[in-house]
């Protein structure tokens, strides 16, 4: 039942709100909404997010590290192509690149660095 009603939150968001065109890029609506059923039903049934494996022991630590592997995983990934393009003769310089992509057209906004 949670399942049809995420579905159809999600498609009102896509069809009505669309967020993924704006600076979001990204349709987050059924995603918050989604959390929030969860949390209802946790209380309807008496149960708490530690159940579901969630805790608040070693959250900041978790988050710290999340965030470093993401960064270095970037980092070396972007590092990699910036060589293959020096070495291939291709000296530009870095862009940060937002594209977000939709039905209706494509956005691509570039900020040089």
């Amino acid at each position: 039942m949670m399942f049809i009603l995420l579905m159809i939150i999600r498609a009102m968001e896509i069809v009505f709100v669309k967020t993924d065109q704006t600076w979001v890029g990204e349709n987050i609506l059924h995603k918050i909404c989604c959390i929030l059923l969860i949390g209802i039903a946790l209380d309807m049934l008496k149960l708490h997010w530690s159940d579901l494996g969630f805790s608040k022991k070693g959250l900041l630590t978790g988050l710290k590290y999340g965030l470093a592997l993401g960064m270095s995983t970037f980092f070396l990934s972007y590092a990699a192509e910036f060589i293959v393009l020096f070495i291939m003769g291709n000296t530009r310089l870095c862009n940060f690149i937002l594209q977000i992509f939709h039905l209706h057209r494509h956005i691509q906004m570039a900020v040089p660095c």
